[in-house]
């Protein structure tokens, strides 16, 4: 499956590799999807390391907005959302 058709052309979209819990206040503008590090029987996830690690926000017109690593996936929505 490619990430493209899991994005939501209305919102934001947050992607999550890894495991890490996301406790941030989001604004209900913001889709987000988890992909994790190993495979499972529900929910995404990925074999590459590529990402793994890294918060991005992607636009709704698909582009890149911002990345982050997780312990650092405040950064992300230090614009004033």
């Amino acid at each position: 499956m490619r990430i493209y058709s899991l994005l939501d052309y209305t919102r934001f979209t947050l992607l999550v590799f890894g495991e890490a819990e996301v406790g941030l206040d989001l604004p209900n503008f913001i889709k987000v999807i988890r992909i994790d590090p190993s495979r499972r029987e529900r929910g995404y996830w990925t074999e590459s390391e590529y990402y793994m690690g890294q918060a991005i926000m992607v636009r709704p017109d698909s582009y890149i907005h911002s990345s982050a690593s997780l312990d650092r996936i405040d950064a992300l929505l230090g614009d004033g959302w």
